[in-house]
């Protein structure tokens, strides 16, 4: 796949592309892409959503009525050491 990519590339005159696969790569394919570090990406399922999710806001209506997304907030379990009482600071209290 990152060989016709690159003859795509090729055809097209693209200076970059994006090699995306759910399940990951092989790392034959990981070797041969150093070669082409500032030409070619490749992402995984945690990247594509990564990017995705870093960008959703930016993206026009059209794409966000194709994908549409919901922002879910929830708390996250710190580390075992014994959480601040100091509360000052948070939401421009003073």
């Amino acid at each position: 796949m990152l060989r016709e990519l690159l003859g795509v590339m090729g055809s097209f005159e693209a200076e970059q592309g994006v090699l995306v696969a759910w399940g990951g790569f092989k790392s034959s394919v990981y070797t041969e892409a150093r070669r082409h570090f500032f030409s070619i990406r490749l992402w995984d399922s945690d990247e594509l959503i990564r990017a995705i999710t870093d960008c959703y806001e930016n993206l026009s209506p059209d794409l966000q009525a194709e994908l549409p997304l919901k922002q879910v907030w929830t708390v996250v379990r710190r580390s075992r050491r014994k959480p601040s009482q100091n509360w000052s600071g948070y939401c421009g209290t003073p």
